[in-house]
């Protein structure tokens, strides 16, 4: 869908998507991680958040500039979070993260000419958040979020690397 901004475009970026019972799993060397959202919600909004029913009032288009702005919202009413580390050595007790009514507002900056992502934002806005955690749970809390960190290093280096052996 490379190529000048145009009606195919305008009809995926104005797609609203109703999701009933997502559950996903992560694995990793360190850590497991399963979420569970019975309900979830993607649509377009105005600029600040509302959500109406006309697709027009959900984007802003600058053509001096070449690039429009578009702005989404995914909710979902409730989650479960569970996540357990993997190292054997310790007793690992299951993290578990309940929310309550959840919102993501997203907005993206696309340019014109092409199409490609320019820029976006993300904010997440938890009206009610719930997280008890025992010694153990917090150990296993630390493991998962050192697994998750050196992750992130890995593949931080990875794409310098990628990168580079491009530049040769």
């Amino acid at each position: 869908l490379l190529g000048k901004y145009g009606f195919t475009n305008r009809v995926i970026d104005g797609i609203s998507l109703t999701i009933t019972n997502l559950t996903f799993a992560i694995k990793a060397q360190g850590f497991k991680a399963s979420i569970f959202l019975p309900s979830l919600e993607i649509y377009s909004t105005t600029p600040f958040g509302k959500r109406v029913d006309t697709l027009k009032l959900t984007r802003v288009r600058n053509s001096t500039r070449d690039y429009i702005l578009l702005f989404k919202e995914i909710s979902w009413q409730t989650a479960r979070i569970e996540a357990s580390s993997n190292d054997y050595s310790m007793a690992a007790a299951a993290i578990r993260l309940i929310t309550d009514a959840c919102r993501i507002r997203i907005s993206m900056k696309k340019n014109l000419q092409d199409s490609t992502m320019v820029t976006s934002r993300v904010m997440i806005h938890f009206d009610d958040l719930l997280l008890v955690l025992n010694d153990a749970q917090l150990k296993s809390a630390l493991n998962a979020y050192k697994e998750i960190t050196h992750l992130v290093k890995r593949a931080s280096e990875q794409k310098k690397r990628i990168a580079g052996d491009k530049l040769t």
